[in-house]
């Protein structure tokens, strides 16, 4: 994409063939779980065989990930493997956040043209609704979201909070008047301001941290 948008050099087949999530697959042979068909509600593997689906932002996800695998590898003897998924990436997510690549040199047109962009028909509830129990290639889902969706849902946070989604922390309180949102803002701007390592994340991607100048933090609590 860099050299697109600097060049305006199109990716050739084999390039655009590379653009894809990195799958996450589990093979269970049917051994039976120390905890027999009962203990957690969750991390449990029935039937035998593989099961897979693509990942999307491993770093942000890694600490869910290890230990869901971990519970799996531990109780079933469960083998994990990583390769290439059929779903490629978007653009969009490719350039969220970068400052390497400068988007505004091409219209978004041109980019739809020679890199994969996002479509509703690949983002779905089939599995958590239960109308996909298998994939085409005989697996089984791994999980109840593929990573079109995920990213999707994060690009979701974004445009309703006005940050980044890496930002958000486990709750966000919904509320339909300004002077809430406002009050919110200066209590946080004082933890800042009197917190050390305190970090208030505002719409625009703005960031406020101890440390900056008082009339900074004002600024943005006003």
């Amino acid at each position: 994409m860099s050299r697109y948008i600097s060049q305006g050099v199109e990716p050739t087949p084999d390039q655009r063939a590379l653009f894809r999530y990195p799958e996450l697959r589990v093979h269970y042979d049917g051994r039976s779980s120390k905890w027999g068909r009962g203990g957690r509600s969750y991390a449990q593997l029935i039937w035998a065989g593989d099961y897979a689906a693509s990942i999307t932002q491993p770093q942000a996800f890694r600490p869910y990930l290890e230990q869901q695998l971990a519970f799996l590898t531990e109780d079933y003897g469960a083998r994990i493997s990583v390769g290439v998924s059929e779903s490629e990436i978007p653009y969009p997510f490719v350039l969220d956040g970068s400052q390497e690549l400068d988007a505004d040199r091409v219209r978004p047109a041109d980019l739809a043209r020679h890199f994969p962009y996002p479509k509703l028909s690949n983002v779905g509830d089939a599995v958590i609704d239960g109308e996909k129990i298998m994939r085409p290639d005989g697996a089984r889902p791994l999980s109840l979201f593929e990573a079109p969706r995920i990213d999707m849902s994060l690009k979701r946070i974004e445009h309703y909070c006005g940050t980044h989604w890496q930002d958000v922390q486990p709750w966000i309180l919904f509320t339909n008047y300004q002077r809430y949102v406002e009050e919110f803002v200066r209590w946080a701007a004082g933890v800042v301001a009197a917190t050390p390592g305190a970090i208030l994340s505002c719409p625009g991607r703005v960031r406020l941290e101890h440390g900056q100048s008082e009339q900074a933090i004002a600024q943005a609590a006003l």
